[in-house]
């Protein structure tokens, strides 16, 4: 590995002969030791993250989706995107467009409200959040054109790696078309 290779007291002779700091090379070696954790995680969430069998049958038994179209829900799972969150990440902003919705897939994941981030609820696998994106809102006396977004109405943080598959409002209104 490089970290073996460049750690030995002969390679660290060899870079300061050549005029080169141990120093900077110490920074350097840091960064590359980072970038390989970095990748070594990808990885990770990549194996961690459920096989396309597992998807579908989690897709299937969302009770979102519950007395949906067969059709429909085969167009959807090839239209959903993959995205991967760590713990801790915030994986949507209370007060930000509104313009996806998320299926979760495995993981778990705070429904968090307010300037204090009050937790109010937890949400499991096999749940769908972000769902108020898809829809027209009702504004007042009015309802907003079907471009214009609505705005997150919580905060969601992960509360453990989660694997989520999600839909822009728009292609999700092209499915509904079909």
């Amino acid at each position: 590995s490089i970290i073996k290779n460049r750690c030995s007291k002969d390679a660290l002779a060899n870079e300061w002969s050549s005029g080169v700091p141990p120093a900077r090379k110490a920074t350097e070696l840091k960064l590359e030791m980072r970038q390989e954790a970095e990748e070594r995680l990808l990885r990770k969430q990549r194996l961690d993250a459920l096989t396309e069998g597992e998807f579908k049958a989690r897709l299937l038994t969302s009770p979102f989706f519950a007395g949906c179209d067969a059709r429909f829900l085969t167009r959807l799972m090839i239209d959903l995107e993959m995205e991967l969150f760590d713990e801790g990440d915030i994986i949507m902003e209370e007060g930000q467009e509104a313009d996806k919705l998320f299926c979760l897939m495995s993981g778990e994941v705070q429904v968090l409200v307010g300037p204090d981030r009050v937790p109010v609820a937890t949400i499991k696998e096999g749940s769908v959040f972000g769902e108020m994106a898809m829809f027209n809102h009702h504004v007042g006396d009015s309802f907003m054109p079907a471009d214009a977004f609505a705005r997150r109405s919580a905060t969601i943080r992960a509360l453990t790696f989660c694997d989520t598959r999600v839909i822009n409002r728009s292609r999700f209104h092209c499915l509904l078309k079909f």
